[in-house]
């Protein structure tokens, strides 16, 4: 379930363009209580990297067809960025994912 998101940067290629952006998701992961031997479910909210790139199959002036974005990995989004242009989307920074060192 996606609780919220905020985009971060955009990524200008030349033949295409990515979002990165983080996405709060709660999931439900079993946990065990050893005192009492039991499963229990526990609610879990993570704040996530997602990465997309914008997929534009219109024609005929842009009036008929498709167009959608599409989730790429972090490593796709990592080498095109060494070779485009990434600008940040100015916000709040409401949610933000902590650097492990």
């Amino acid at each position: 379930m996606v609780l919220g998101s905020q985009n971060k940067h955009f990524l200008f290629c030349d033949k295409g363009v990515y979002i990165h952006y983080l996405n709060e998701n709660s999931y439900t992961e079993e946990a065990r209580d050893t005192i009492n031997d039991t499963i229990e479910e526990v609610r879990v909210t993570k704040i996530e990297n997602q990465y997309q790139k914008y997929i534009d199959e219109r024609y005929l002036f842009k009036l008929f067809g498709d167009a959608y974005w599409v989730d790429v990995t972090e490593e796709e989004y990592a080498r095109n960025k060494a070779l485009c242009s990434e600008q940040a989307i100015p916000n709040d920074n409401e949610l933000t994912i902590d650097a492990v060192e």
